[in-house]
């Protein structure tokens, strides 16, 4: 039975800047909160700006690929044919969904910052009482697009400073 539903929103863009390099979600950030969620039940819709394949940072590919999880997550059919086929905000009915998750990596850099659909069900799913959650540069979702929730909550998150977890309210 299904603990309901969480969205995992991904990139569209799949260069680093005006260079020609590869770039795209990343491995960890996207695997792991697949599996967490998976595991406990959700059924888990990926979402992107312009909807249709996303692209994976290939880098992070060969960085992982001693990661159990994420060596787990690229050979899960099911998982890949979601990556293949994201849909995009406008095909998310907020009274379906529990979470939302802004995976992260250099794409997002790109294209979740101009993503105001995106920012929009964040928003109404905020004032549904869902939880939001975000990894690394998925954070970028906040500037400037959900600046009155992030202005006006309470945060909680992790940064990594020598080796040492520290933790930041």
């Amino acid at each position: 039975m299904s603990s309901g539903k969480v969205v995992i929103v991904v990139t569209s863009h799949s260069k680093l800047g005006t260079t020609d390099k590869n770039t795209g979600w990343y491995l960890p950030e996207v695997a792991h909160p697949y599996d967490v969620f998976t595991k406990e039940n959700f059924e888990v819709v990926f979402i992107s700006p312009k909807g249709g394949k996303s692209p994976m940072d290939e880098g992070s590919g060969v960085a992982f690929k001693e990661d159990s999880v994420c060596q787990s997550f690229l050979k899960n059919k099911e998982a890949m044919d979601k990556i293949a086929s994201t849909g995009q905000a406008k095909d998310i009915n907020p009274a379906d969904v529990k979470g939302l998750f802004y995976a992260g990596g250099h794409g997002p850099m790109f294209d979740l910052p101009h993503a105001t659909d995106i920012a929009e069900l964040g928003a109404a799913l905020y004032e549904r009482g869902c939880v939001l959650g975000a990894v690394c540069h998925g954070t970028v979702v906040a500037i400037p697009s959900c600046y009155c929730i992030v202005r006006t909550t309470t945060l909680l998150g992790n940064i990594l400073i020598s080796k040492q977890a520290y933790c930041v309210i």
